[in-house]
């Protein structure tokens, strides 16, 4: 029986997802299967393996199977990958000289693109998300929904101001949370946009 194992993890980086992946099978694993939720699960194996991660947008089933044909007469395993949307695509092969699945600039290129594509879309949804949430309360007595909180006076006005103040601090970081994943997504397009432009095609 074969052993196996599993973890679980979050990458907004599909550079850094592959990096770690081929980091995991370098202990002698072999990926077998990665879920929608996170999960990759790995089992021993009797020779090195390396992942390559790939982005697609493929909606018909005659494309998805002329991708998959592709790279499968090339030795490529497709471990994980679906059509009916833009997803990652996982592929696996046993370690070898050919072990890129971009072989040359215009390949490379057009998988940067496909990303920043998608990136472009992303940042433009959180961002939106944060300005909206930014211009509903733009002033922190906004935050506070007690009516009349501020004409009230002495121990009145402390009550009601210490009661909601948790609540009030809890809708001012809401505020904010869009900015907290838009930051690293900026962060992924910056290098995606410096990796393409070194590539010069």
């Amino acid at each position: 029986m074969k052993m196996r194992y599993k973890k679980w993890q979050c990458f907004l980086d599909p550079l850094k997802e592959e990096q770690w992946l081929n980091h995991q099978l370098q202990q002698g694993y072999r990926l077998v299967r990665v879920s929608s939720l996170g999960t990759y699960y790995f089992e021993k194996a009797t020779e090195p393996h390396v992942v390559r991660i790939d982005y697609q947008e493929i909606y018909s089933r005659q494309k998805m199977d002329d991708y998959l044909a592709l790279y499968e007469s090339f030795g490529w395993q497709h471990v994980y990958g679906y059509r009916f949307g833009c997803t990652n695509q996982y592929w696996m092969k046993a370690a070898d000289e050919t072990e890129v699945l971009f072989s040359d600039r215009e390949s490379l290129s057009n998988y940067y693109k496909r990303w920043l594509k998608f990136l472009n879309g992303l940042l433009l949804v959180f961002f939106a998300l944060f300005i909206s949430n930014l211009m509903k309360s733009p002033f922190a007595s906004d935050i506070f929904l007690t009516p009349g909180l501020w004409e009230k006076e002495g121990a009145e006005f402390w009550f009601a101001y210490l009661f909601e103040l948790p609540f009030a601090i809890m809708g001012l970081v809401g505020n904010f949370t869009y900015l907290i994943f838009l930051i690293p997504f900026l962060v992924v397009y910056h290098k995606f946009k410096k990796k393409l432009k070194a590539l010069n095609v």
